[in-house]
């Protein structure tokens, strides 16, 4: 009986879900980060972080993966956005097959250091530094680069870092010694994915001795998740429901071998629930996330109004941009670079606006690119910024004063 026991329990987590996580590349990503209003409640803010982004975003929603950091003891968030189809093109597809999809940079979470710190983690080939004030561990920015694939040994990894934070403002921020390296590891059937880590001088043995995850509660797994808001609504459900299905299942199957029959009949049953469960759902959650997008619009209209920061470079290629230019991609060389396709009615249009670029004060360079073609004028930009300092003692919580 002990047996047939083992083999039911096998065959039951043989149908859970393999809980995998996704960590996309930090460079993929702008970062930016929003002061929370003291009126808003917990359970507002990632309608708040959503709206925040449709008033600042040059691009609709639905073409970015975006995501927010936020925890109880910050008066702020971390918001991020990529552009889907970049990452598509770079062979990141099917992040509905994870359990959650994150930029690297979310698994480098620590605690709270006592100081103004960067502290810098590595991920396969991306070298992130994050920004930290003392008392939060969500950092007031991210900077990111690719790594070289022929840098990735422990002997040239330490001249990226040095190289890396050469090229960063640093101003009113120490650097934390030593740079982390992050391995993750999916769950088996059921179990939570683990992250391994070592210091860069460390032997690779270490990094299986020592596991760390990001401290995240499961609301701010799903905060952080950058895919589709909908999607994870019904799959954080879904699992919900998985997880009683099955659970119940293994239980029962293991303390009573005499009601196994009767217990796959239950989980049988469960299954069936939650299909309807979830029939049900797709039929009704439209008209329940307008009628909350509706109400939320009303609760918040003051703030919205009020002045938000966007997206560092993108608020800049806004500037005297006439309706008669559209973006149709962009993306992030680098931390303080992007590269811009769009279309312009006509070739005099694009050239004004490229000016008005760069007469900005916070632009470094802007090469250009502008034909015309059918009547249009399609162009490139690649735009140098240069970066404001953020020093710790003109960060008001967790936000750049600009006064």
């Amino acid at each position: 009986m002990i047996k047939v026991l083992s083999k039911i329990e096998e065959g039951i987590k043989r149908k859970l879900p393999q809980r995998s996580i996704m960590l996309l590349p930090g460079e993929y990503f702008f970062t930016q980060l929003i002061e929370l209003p003291e009126v808003i409640e917990s359970k507002d803010i990632e309608q708040f972080a959503e709206f925040s982004l449709e008033s600042i975003s040059p691009f609709p929603l639905e073409h970015l993966y975006w995501g927010f950091l936020y925890d109880e003891e910050s008066h702020h968030i971390l918001t991020y956005a990529a552009y889907r189809e970049r990452l598509r093109k770079n062979g990141f597809v099917n992040l509905d097959a994870h359990e959650h999809v994150f930029p690297d940079f979310v698994a480098g979470l620590q605690n709270p250091p006592d100081r103004e710190q960067i502290s810098l983690i590595c991920h396969q080939r991306t070298l992130n530094a994050l920004f930290l004030t003392k008392g939060s561990r969500i950092p007031v920015k991210v900077r990111s680069i690719a790594i070289p694939e022929v840098g990735m040994d422990d002997e040239s990894l330490p001249k990226h870092r040095d190289s890396f934070l050469k090229s960063l403002d640093k101003s009113g921020f120490e650097i934390s010694e030593g740079l982390r390296i992050l391995s993750l590891a999916d769950g088996k059937a059921g179990a939570k994915p683990k992250l391994y880590y070592r210091e860069a001088n460390e032997p690779e043995s270490v990094l299986q001795r020592r596991e760390s995850f990001p401290d995240l509660t499961e609301t701010g797994c799903w905060q952080a998740d950058v895919r589709d808001k909908e999607f994870l609504r019904k799959e954080r459900k879904a699992l919900a429901n998985s997880k009683k299905v099955w659970g119940g299942a293994m239980g029962a199957g293991i303390a009573a071998g005499l009601l196994l029959l009767l217990q796959l009949g239950i989980v049988a049953g469960g299954i069936w629930i939650k299909n309807r469960e979830q029939t049900i759902e797709s039929q009704s959650v439209e008209f329940n996330y307008v009628d909350e997008r509706l109400n939320f619009l009303e609760k918040i209209d003051q703030i919205v109004q009020q002045e938000l920061k966007p997206f560092e470079m993108l608020e800049l290629t806004n500037v005297g941009r006439p309706k008669i230019i559209h973006f149709t991609e962009a993306a992030a060389n680098s931390y303080n670079q992007i590269l811009i396709e769009g279309i312009g009615s006509n070739v005099e249009a694009v050239n004004t606006y490229t000016q008005t670029l760069r007469n900005s004060p916070r632009v470094a360079t802007v090469d250009t690119r502008v034909r015309s073609s059918g009547g249009k004028a399609p162009f490139t930009l690649q735009i140098t910024f240069n970066e404001e300092p953020i020093k710790a003692g003109q960060v008001v919580a967790g936000v750049e004063n600009n006064q």
